[in-house]
């Protein structure tokens, strides 16, 4: 109205729009006055699909909520579970996995499972090959990869992603997908930002974790040293 008044020589809003394949996506509208003079105005009204800058509010969304999600905790399969839980609702995976590696038996223990079924197992031959490289990777079709050979196929495709802290890879995010090629460039980049953001409250946990394993196993021996000394104190007091 204020437009058609004159009032404004411009506006834009933003509203929802359907495509002719009846797909609903935002946009923005650009409405603008022109006149030509002769007493006759126009208006021009460019419309501009905004799902992408969209897609990235609602990522950085989810990315604030998950440090915010993390922030403070101290327990390693608490942090887990937060990265796991909002990633997979987030990439609308079909599952997700945390693997951290034990400093003792060198090997990767599985942290936190959403939605991963039993019989899903980690292929240690791409495994041992990302925590090497630091490298993520991604398997569209598992039936065509030789490293699959010996393994149960349970999925069609899988995604594999280093947490690194200081250089050092201390764990790995991973994904199945029964749909051959559905893990794509975008799903990699965003896993990597997350265990990026991710990977020094992660590193803290598993200090504290082995520190407080180690004060056990201190006060254990203390106690074990106050029963041998009373026991040979009372040997000897027989003899």
């Amino acid at each position: 109205k204020k437009l058609d008044n004159g009032e404004i020589d411009s506006f834009s809003i933003v509203k929802r729009y359907k495509s002719k394949n009846n797909k609903i996506f935002p946009a923005k509208t650009n409405v603008s006055l022109v006149k030509n003079g002769k007493n006759r105005d126009y208006q021009v009204a460019v419309i501009e699909d905004i799902t992408k800058e969209y897609k990235n509010q609602s990522l950085l969304k989810a990315l604030n909520l998950l440090m915010s999600s993390i922030m403070g905790k101290t327990n390693i399969k608490e942090i887990a579970w937060e990265l796991v839980a909002i990633s997979a609702n987030l990439l609308q995976f079909e599952n997700s996995t945390i693997y951290l590696m034990d400093s003792k038996t060198k090997t990767l223990e599985r942290m936190a499972a959403y939605k991963s079924k039993k019989n899903y197992s980690l292929n240690l031959a791409i495994s041992n090959e990302v925590l090497k490289s630091g490298k993520s990777q991604i398997i569209n079709n598992v039936l065509k990869d030789v490293r699959y050979e010996n393994d149960q196929k349970t999925h069609a495709s899988e995604i594999f992603i280093p947490i690194i802290d200081e250089g050092i890879t201390i764990g790995l995010i991973n994904s199945k997908n029964t749909n051959q090629g559905f893990f794509t460039k975008k799903h990699l980049k965003t896993l990597e930002t997350i265990a990026n953001l991710a990977a020094t409250q992660l590193k803290s946990a598993m200090n504290l974790s082995l520190l407080l394993e180690t004060n056990k196993t201190n006060k254990a021996l203390v106690r074990n040293l106050k029963i041998s000394n009373k026991e040979l104190n009372d040997f000897a007091q027989v003899v």
